[in-house]
């Protein structure tokens, strides 16, 4: 079934092709080639100049088992709407495909592919799911959209794969849904895989990229964004449940290859291991209570999560977790050429309940910053913790954040190795203000044997500027005469003194502390030695 010509609008009205391909394309000007293919026409748009608008609305519907593809400039789904393959007992994998040379909005609506339907869950089909292809410079989904490919048997979902060099969006204005992208596995299958591929992302309002494991395997999510990803906030889903009354579940906006469901009994959570994340881009943003996780929450281990960047920001509440509730946590590595940044109740966690092991964390980064109540973890309860390496050349930690491996039994707790430049950095948060016209209260008269060591310092404390940056070359601008006589080179000056006077100059004297200090003629302070002690101890010390 193909519709092609110009604009063209489906409103309150279903197409269906059972066993058959559709397709929908708009054209304004020039012409669609016509192409034999072994499972029908196929159409090729490379010589029409003009795309169209295409929309489907008012809860209009694609039904079909073969392949859907909807082709224009500008490729609307609102109110409704939805395009929907189903693999079943005779079928072959279909797939949706979307393409638009200007934007894709989705609003309000579904794209489905499954393996299997709720009304024959029980019927072993090995058919796999079919994929769903969405391209477009901008791609927009918002208002409770769902993008999912799954399987409710035996066979393997689909896959879902977004090309969008410019954006890509999910949100949910107030008072509506967030937004999802989903691949799951309620059977036997495996789910399926996602990748991203787009300019910028964005997710809020509690809108999801999930790949949920059930009895099989969670697909792993891949995102590669150009310019940056930004994930924040949280929203409310609500779905009518079993009685017809309507349910409300608190989301977060992220990402999830994870498998169960947070609070859910032990007893009850499926036993699929949990796929794994990628994400490549210069800036990633996790901010406002948003996460990613690749948590279990069942017997199998958690996944893992791969983010190569340049700098990672974690803001108020912004977690990254591989925890498990029974098996091994998963493993978080972290490259950021120059930083990652962590404030305001964040946590990077592969942490372990009951009787699991705590997964390992590597982070290699320029500087690594902890600002405020944060926490990297890899601990467990029973089990061992895991292992946290961190190589960085500035580490700056405030004393209410935390870097633990730690385990309830002392006897299996992890490691924790720090390869920096100072171990012992401390990010003082405190504001402080330090006047050079208020130095004086600063130097203390006293300093002898005896007393208080922390009165007897001497205190340099310059004028009050930033210091010079630890990472920078420092520039020394003083220089240290050479005292020593060459022997070879003597002046005529030389040759006129006196031995005996040549002989004190060689001479090895005792080194005395300065015991006292006087003001000289030019009004400089001079600290002078009024007996050489050889072998004292002075617990004088200059502090600058």
């Amino acid at each position: 079934m193909a519709l092609l010509g110009g604009e063209g609008s489906i409103n309150r009205n279903s197409l269906n092709g059972i066993g058959s391909n559709i397709e929908i394309g708009s054209v304004n000007s020039g012409r669609i080639k016509l192409l034999a293919h072994d499972n029908g026409w196929q159409f090729d748009y490379t010589y029409a100049q003009d795309l169209g608008r295409i929309e489907l609305v008012n809860r209009a519907l694609i039904n079909s088992s073969g392949v859907v593809k909807v082709e224009g400039e500008t490729i609307n789904l609102s109110t409704g709407a939805g395009i929907r393959n189903f693999t079943n007992l005779s079928d072959t994998a279909g797939t949706i495909t979307l393409a638009a040379t200007e934007s894709l909005n989705i609003d309000s609506s579904v794209l489905l592919t499954q393996v299997g339907q709720q009304t024959n869950a029980d019927l072993a089909i090995a058919g796999i799911g079919g994929d769903i292809s969405l391209q477009a410079p901008h791609i927009y989904f918002s208002n409770g959209s769902l993008i999912s490919a799954g399987t409710l048997s035996d066979g393997a979902g689909g896959n879902i794969t977004i090309d969008a060099p410019k954006t890509v969006k999910l949100f949910g204005k107030a008072g509506n849904n967030p937004s999802l992208i989903s691949t799951s596995t309620q059977g036997l299958g495996d789910g399926g895989q996602i990748e991203i591929n787009t300019g910028s992302l964005v997710m809020q309002d509690g809108s999801e990229v999930e790949a949920l494991a059930g009895q099989g395997a969670g697909g792993t999510i891949t995102v590669n964004a150009s310019k940056a990803v930004n994930i924040s906030g949280t929203g409310i889903l609500r779905s009518p449940n079993a009685e017809g009354n309507l349910s409300e579940t608190r989301l977060t906006s992220g990402f999830s290859a994870s498998s169960g469901i947070d609070g859910l009994p032990f007893v009850q959570q499926p036993q699929g291991q949990s796929g794994s994340l990628l994400i490549n881009t210069p800036n990633l943003t996790i901010e406002d209570e948003a996460q990613i996780s690749v948590s279990n929450y069942g017997l199998a281990d958690a996944g893992d999560i791969q983010i190569n960047t340049s700098t990672l920001n974690l803001d108020t509440a912004g977690e990254i977790i591989a925890n498990t509730a029974s098996g091994k946590g998963g493993s978080i590595g972290v490259i950021a050429q120059e930083s990652v940044i962590l404030n305001e109740d964040s946590s990077i966690s592969t942490t372990a309940a009951r009787n699991g092991n705590g997964g390992n964390i590597t982070i290699e980064t320029a500087n690594l910053v902890l600002i405020k109540s944060n926490k990297i973890s890899a601990d467990a309860n029973l089990g061992n913790g895991g292992k946290i390496t961190i190589n960085t050349q500035g580490l700056f930690v405030d004393p209410s954040s935390s870097i633990t491996a730690s385990s309830e039994d002392e006897r299996k707790i992890g490691s924790v190795e720090i390869l920096t430049l100072d171990l012992d950095s401390r990010l003082e948060t405190d504001y402080r203000v330090q006047s050079s016209l208020v130095a004086e209260k600063q130097i203390y008269t006293g300093c002898g044997v005896g007393q208080d060591s922390t009165e007897n310092q001497f205190r340099n404390v310059g004028r009050g500027g930033i210091p010079h940056n630890p990472l920078q070359e420092i520039v020394n601008q003083e220089t240290v005469a050479d005292l020593a006589i060459d022997r070879h080179k003597t002046t005529k000056l030389d040759r006129q003194q006196p031995n005996s006077l040549k002989e004190n100059i060689s001479d090895h004297q005792p080194i005395a502390e300065a015991d006292t200090w006087i003001v000289n003629s030019h009004g400089v302070i001079e600290l002078i030695a009024t007996t050489a002690t050889v072998g004292r101890s002075s617990i004088c010390k200059m502090v600058d």
